[in-house]
């Protein structure tokens, strides 16, 4: 079966979405990871602004530092790698692109 011109359009439409649901995934992700850093450090903060240094605080601010660490190693490779799938993605959608109207390559290369 031959892919008709219409079949080709909608592959590079669901390309498109793709696209967009992955970096729009990686992009929540690293907001989230940033936030809670945010909200890690602010905690810990509060803690030393009402006890000062003791042991108290210096015990959950090695807890706090093993939980955001833990934390930035489980999503960083995952965001990252979403944005690189994403540029791959993009990629393949322009080549389709082209491949599918060959008067965008010179208006636009």
């Amino acid at each position: 079966m031959k892919r008709t011109k219409e079949d080709k359009k909608f592959m590079i439409e669901l390309d498109r979405s793709n696209r967009d649901y992955v970096m729009s995934m990686s992009t929540f992700m690293l907001a989230t990871l940033v936030s809670t850093t945010a909200l890690m450090i602010s905690v810990y903060s509060f803690i030393y602004a009402l006890n000062g240094w003791s042991t108290y605080t210096i015990i959950v601010g090695i807890i706090f530092t093993i939980v955001l660490s833990g934390f930035w190693i489980s999503i960083m490779p995952r965001a990252k790698q979403g944005i690189r799938n994403a540029k791959k993605i993009n990629e393949q959608f322009e080549k389709e692109l082209l491949e599918l109207y060959p008067e965008y390559k010179t208006k636009y290369h």
